[in-house]
């Protein structure tokens, strides 16, 4: 089983029943499903499948943890072992996945890997809890730097708008500068999104906000990218046009 705390304050447990057992053998596992692995949470089975055609069973919670600053998950798998031995299987295994925050792990028994084994006693199944020291101010940080490159941008677009191509250096090297930081939260961004989905101040915006941010970056990295770039060919469009001007001048005139 792969027990997962996701950032939106709520959880899921994915059991993988093998590839031997048929679908009427599932369900009737998916049916027998009792025990909660989420304290004071409100559970739901399901079926489906990976995307490859293996089964699965999932038992989603919700309202696993408020959304705040430390949040706490309590968790118990050893009722759901013991259920899941009941059923047939001789061996169990679980995983521990939480999102991409600082996490602190309080778990017995403790393991290395975030992975156990278990075979003969579901009494040594992983229970414990799970404390989330998420840190919104990254994320916003992350935000307040991609601003400013826009404004950075937009700025180079309206001086270079009066200037000379002679004079653009400094509009490109603006422009130039925008870009590194966007860049950054290209690496960055996601990471930090984690910050301040655990702590529950993005709940509103949902899976838009990724993809909005991601159209952003990509703009001011493209712009930061094709500004330069044109102001350059410009500026060296002129100084062939002005070597051949005076090429010409100094020909010697005929007649």
């Amino acid at each position: 089983m792969a027990v997962i705390i996701s950032n939106d304050g709520g959880g899921e447990v994915t059991l993988y029943p093998g590839r031997g057992r048929s679908d009427e053998e599932i369900e009737q596992i998916a049916g027998s499903l009792r025990a909660p692995v989420f304290a004071r949470a409100e559970h739901a089975v399901r079926l489906g499948d990976n995307g490859g055609g293996l089964p699965l069973v999932r038992i989603e919670a919700h309202g696993v943890y408020p959304q705040a600053r430390p949040a706490r998950v309590d968790f118990d798998t050893r009722a759901l072992c013991r259920e899941l031995r009941a059923a047939g299987y001789s061996t169990v295994n679980v995983s521990l996945t939480g999102p991409l925050v600082e996490l602190g792990w309080s778990v017995t028994p403790g393991s290395a890997a975030d992975s156990w084994t278990l075979v003969d006693d579901c009494d040594a199944a992983p229970r414990g809890a799970l404390t989330m020291r998420a840190r919104p101010e990254r994320f916003w940080t992350v935000v307040a730097v991609l601003a400013g490159s826009i404004v950075a941008l937009t700025t180079a677009y309206w001086l270079s708008r009066s200037l000379t191509a002679d004079r653009r250096v400094p509009v490109v090297v603006l422009a130039i500068a925008a870009g590194v930081p966007t860049t950054w939260f290209g690496f960055r961004g996601q990471a930090v999104e984690e910050d301040a989905f655990v702590a529950g101040q993005l709940d509103d915006l949902g899976g838009w906000l990724p993809l909005g941010l991601v159209v952003v970056v990509l703009a001011v990295c493209g712009t930061a990218i094709t500004l330069p770039a044109v102001y350059l060919k410009g500026w060296n469009d002129r100084r062939k046009a002005q070597a051949t001007r005076a090429a010409e001048r100094s020909l010697p005139r005929m007649g």
